[in-house]
């Protein structure tokens, strides 16, 4: 795969960032998580934060949706800023630290 354009990404502040985080869990708490989903999670090395997409490819539900519903996937992202992790790794996290859901061309 080749690198994204530096013109794909986006600087936002991170009071901002953590704004739009709480207002999107909160609008989408009962949205469920499919496979094939792509998540925007944070990433954070050190001092730098990264916000990219995550391809589900596992999900643990625990018999309904909630806050700490775990999931696994694959970053789909090159980082820039945050260098302890790479494309392709595989990552774990859960629904509370959702930022954003891309489905079938959508931005959730």
């Amino acid at each position: 795969m080749e690198p994204e354009p530096l013109s794909n990404m986006g600087l936002i502040c991170p009071e901002c960032s953590d704004e739009r985080h709480k207002e999107w869990q909160e609008r989408n708490k009962n949205t469920l998580v499919l496979l094939g989903d792509y998540c925007k999670i944070k990433f954070t090395d050190g001092d730098k934060n990264e916000h990219m997409f995550v391809r589900i490819f596992k999900a643990t539900h625990g018999g309904r949706q909630d806050m700490q519903q775990q999931f696994t996937g694959w970053l789909y992202n090159d980082p820039h800023y945050v260098k302890n992790v790479r494309f392709g790794d595989e990552i774990e996290f859960l629904f509370n630290q959702i930022e954003a859901i891309y489905r079938n061309g959508v931005l959730i």
